[in-house]
């Protein structure tokens, strides 16, 4: 947890099915996602597992 957090949550993001498989999907929209969260004054941080798009259906982020 962050220096200073009251709170940690994690946040999955998952694609929808059509895009599961899609590399490039993935590769632009994990950031584009931690971005948008980080905007709102978050911290986000990967979640300890792989978010890899081969064998995770969705990425998870901790906030």
């Amino acid at each position: 947890m962050a220096p200073g957090a009251e709170l940690c949550v994690t946040v999955e993001w998952s694609p929808d099915a059509a895009m599961r498989r899609d590399p490039v999907h993935w590769k632009m929209r994990i950031p584009a996602t931690a971005r948008a969260l980080e905007s709102l004054g978050y911290v986000v941080e990967p979640a300890r597992f792989g978010n890899a798009h081969r064998f995770h259906p969705n990425a998870e982020f901790l906030v």
